[in-house]
């Protein structure tokens, strides 16, 4: 199925778009924006819900063209004369795309002069709508609804405030910001709210008085306690630890009983003489190694030497 050509966008040929115009009612002037207003509604005939359908008429046609149905030429009065004697143009001719006729009948009894040709209500107009036939080609599917309004997108008005005066709301979802979310003005104005005013009371928290009132936390009597903990009783009771009693039974593990038992491991081995031998090698008695028999030796005078 092919997708409905998109529309030509317009030029500068229709200067008398809607947007180029006064909209608004004016202080003193008749109730109603002067392109909208029903025939009856400009005479000042009594009203009911079909001037509004003509006026729904009005802003259908300038959907579908981009213009009000009757241009604007020099004063209001002129315009308000055309809604009540000028018959409407074609809808067709005023458009770039598709229009089915069935459409063009029902804008066209919505902008009839005669209220009693108009829909009697808002029902009766949604079903002739409902009415109207749309071939497959022409179906307004998502995918031509996405490619024609990026065709005709107007562009992002600038901002009326200065960046200062910006106020961002952010939605609870990422994907859902607005770009000028993370631009530098709105980041600036975040870093903002922490003006110096909320900076000063930040630093007042760290005032004089709110030192003073920490120091006083350590008092001279928690002073004091502290010292207690290194008096000289504390010292007198760390010192009795190494008590003349404790040193005694240190010595203690030195007394006789374990020299005497240290000497007697020593006896013991001395009575075990080691083997001696003579000039010639041979072993000598063990007599001849006692202490009586190394000081009777000592003890006899040499041999006399032969001259």
């Amino acid at each position: 199925m092919n997708s409905p050509a998109l529309p030509a966008k317009r030029g500068r040929e229709s200067p008398l778009s809607i947007d180029a115009t006064e909209k608004l009612t004016q202080l003193g002037a008749m109730v109603g924006t002067p392109g909208f207003m029903a025939p009856e509604q400009i005479l000042g005939m009594q009203l009911d819900g079909r001037a509004d359908l003509y006026a729904l008429g009005c802003c259908a046609w300038w959907l579908l063209t981009g213009r009000e149905i009757f241009p604007r030429e020099g004063a209001d009065a002129r315009i308000l004369h055309k809604h009540i004697h000028e018959p409407i143009p074609r809808l067709p001719a005023a458009m770039t795309g598709w229009c089915p006729p069935e459409l063009e009948a029902v804008i066209a009894a919505c902008l009839a002069k005669d209220i009693a040709d108009r829909p009697r209500d808002a029902r009766a107009l949604t079903a002739m709508l409902r009415a109207i036939p749309i071939p497959a080609e022409h179906a307004w599917t998502p995918e031509h609804a996405a490619a024609w309004w990026q065709a005709y997108r107007p562009a992002a008005p600038p901002p009326s405030a200065s960046p200062d005066e910006i106020q961002i709301i952010m939605p609870g979802r990422t994907d859902l910001r607005p770009v000028a979310a993370t631009s530098e003005a709105a980041i600036a104005q975040t870093v903002a709210a922490t003006t110096q005013d909320a900076i000063a009371q930040t630093v007042a928290a760290a005032s004089e008085a709110a030192i003073a009132q920490t120091v006083a936390a350590t008092t001279q009597d928690a002073i004091a306690q502290t010292v207690a903990a290194t008096s000289e009783a504390a010292i007198a009771h760390t010192i009795a630890a190494t008590s003349e009693a404790a040193i005694a039974q240190t010595v203690a593990a030195a007394s006789e009983a374990a020299i005497a038992h240290t000497i007697a491991a020593t006896d013991a081995t001395a009575q075990e003489p080691l083997p001696r031998t003579g000039a010639s090698g041979d072993a000598l008695p063990r007599t001849s190694t006692s202490d009586d028999a190394i000081a009777k030796t000592i003890a006899s005078p040499p041999p006399p030497t032969r001259g």
